[in-house]
């Protein structure tokens, strides 16, 4: 089943405004041979890393609440990167092997097979971007530069199996809006001239099912959506966004909305399990999970787990019948599961979940928790694995 997931983090550049209809106009491994190729100037040398500094590297990483995400593709193949590091992982997440490691922050990372990843990275105050590529599972990178007419400040991509995509990123934000460009990936390709940009953006986690069509998070979400909507949709590769209107919103009392309320916020991942359906999970004074049919243009609510208000809501799905939702609790989260289009949802387990688990079958599923510990900001991260369906999760033991 093709699937198309995001991994959070922006970049962008130009110029453009809204209209009045409401659119928008690496490093070498021993034993390894491994270098970076740079199409516009030349490379800097790859940083040589010892076995015992990767291990190092490693166990830091995790311990220090560094790395930013684990995806898993397949029971042995997936990815983790962390702000200057990229792991491939295999034997059912037990081998992390290092295939990068830069002193350039990664702003976007999107895995597409267990050979083929993306990266975005921007040095501090620059007003350029790169975007990484590698077709061998990390042995060698390529990369072009593209630059921009503000600092990038933070980068979000979406890319298919076949090279098709497109990147966001953004500029200063000031206080909830600032520049932003999309910048398209053809065939492998990153096109210089952005598709879309604006002065005044404030769009955010991107995805693309279809060449043309995709959805955006709104970043300025603070109020209802007929004043600012929680998500945007496009059908011409991201030229133009019109605003996604999400039936059901839950009334709110003229008491909440004198205190600036209710905030509706849309939480990654956007999970799409084809070129047209997906599904997102919407935090407001009453959690909800839509879902779409026609590639995002439109959505509607689909029957969701009793998860509290307030708290943070995240979901993910495997097919359309088998999904789940992640509920953030005071010191834990709460994992549902459904297996029939959630008609009905199953509370799985409790647990201090870094971010959504992944799962590639059913039964088979991976998470990052945060180990309990005396300090009130939580202990080191450990990479746990479930084996029958997000029941009860296990530590790894990782090498």
């Amino acid at each position: 089943m093709k699937k198309w997931a995001i991994l959070t983090f922006l970049l962008l550049a130009g110029a453009a405004t809204w209209t009045e209809c409401g659119s928008r106009a690496a490093t070498a491994l021993p034993g390894q041979s491994s270098h970076i190729t740079d199409r516009t100037a030349s490379a800097r040398q790859p940083i040589e890393k010892s076995g015992l500094d990767r291990e190092h590297t490693l166990q830091t990483a995790l311990l220090e609440d560094r790395v930013h995400a684990v995806v898993m593709l397949t029971l042995n193949a997936g990815w983790a990167y962390s702000l200057e590091h990229v792991w491939a992982i295999s034997n059912a997440g037990a081998a992390w092997n290092l295939v990068w490691h830069r002193p350039i922050p990664i702003l976007a990372f999107a895995a597409v097979s267990r050979t083929d990843a993306w990266a975005v990275t921007a040095p501090a105050g620059a007003r350029r971007f790169r975007v990484w590529h590698t077709a061998n599972g990390g042995h060698t990178w390529t990369s072009r530069a593209v630059p921009t007419r503000w600092q990038v400040v933070e980068a979000f991509i979406s890319v298919d199996a076949r090279g098709d995509g497109r990147i966001l990123v953004t500029g200063p934000v000031a206080p909830q809006t600032g520049p932003e460009a999309l910048f398209a990936v053809d065939q492998g390709q990153v096109q210089a001239k952005p598709v879309y940009a604006s002065q005044a953006g404030g769009l955010s986690n991107i995805v693309f099912p279809a060449r043309d069509a995709g959805v955006a998070v709104d970043q300025a979400v603070s109020g209802p959506q007929n004043i600012s909507p929680p998500m945007f949709y496009t059908i011409n590769g991201g030229v133009t966004w019109h605003p996604v209107v999400l039936p059901a919103l839950p009334i709110v009392a003229s008491a909440s909305m004198a205190k600036g309320g209710p905030e509706y916020i849309v939480n990654a991942p956007i999970d799409f399990v084809s070129a047209s359906t997906g599904y997102a999970a919407l935090e407001s004074p009453a959690a909800k999970v839509y879902r779409t049919t026609n590639a995002g243009a439109s959505w509607a609510p689909i029957h969701s787990p009793p998860v509290t208000a307030g708290y943070g809501i995240s979901t993910t799905w495997q097919t359309p019948e088998r999904g789940w939702v992640m509920a953030g609790t005071k010191g834990a989260s709460i994992l549902w599961g459904t297996f029939n289009g959630g008609k009905t949802w199953t509370r799985l387990a409790s647990e201090n979940f870094v971010s959504m688990p992944q799962f590639v079958s059913a039964r088979d599923g991976w998470a990052l928790v945060v180990v309990p510990h005396p300090n009130p900001y939580g202990g080191p991260n450990t990479f746990v694995r479930t084996v029958n369906g997000g029941r009860t999760w296990t530590p790894i033991a990782i090498r």
